[in-house]
């Protein structure tokens, strides 16, 4: 029966402990739940977005979202090694910020306004329209013009 197992397919989690990814995988779930651990201690010291890259002997490794989020961890670099040390046990010698900006955000699209000139053709051909549902909407798409609606 042990020839036969090795042609059935192995559990995936089996295949992947067994190789870099399974390991690079338990790493990402221990940053995961010492950053759940911190959070509510580094919560008040940090401001803004931040995430767990590195903690061992050497390093706290923090990656924030802006410059301005950086140079607040850094000013408080000693109470925050102090507060890890005080909640993790472990002792790392420094601190290293790191930059990693959010998604930017779209911008807006400019919209075009309309002319005065073009809001008066609108309104002569609302003056001839049949529709009155046809009119009503000609004339609040000339009004753009003067109100300065978007």
């Amino acid at each position: 029966m042990s020839g036969r197992d090795s042609k059935y397919p192995k559990r995936l989690g089996t295949l992947l402990g067994q190789t870099g990814l399974g390991r690079v995988s338990r790493h990402a779930r221990t940053l995961q739940s010492l950053e759940e651990r911190l959070w509510p201690v580094l919560a008040p010291l940090v401001d803004g977005d931040w995430r767990l890259a590195r903690l061992d002997q050497e390093k706290l490794v923090l990656v924030v979202e802006s410059p301005a989020f950086a140079s607040a961890v850094r000013y408080r670099q000693r109470q925050i090694l102090s507060e890890i040390r005080r909640v993790t046990g472990s002792k790392p010698r420094r601190l290293q910020v790191k930059i990693a900006p959010t998604r930017a955000r779209p911008r807006p699209v400019p919209r075009r306004r309309l002319s005065p000139e073009a809001a008066a053709h609108i309104e002569e051909a609302a003056r001839g329209a049949d529709s009155p549902a046809l009119r009503e909407a000609l004339l609040r798409l000339a009004g753009r013009s003067r109100s300065g609606e978007e």
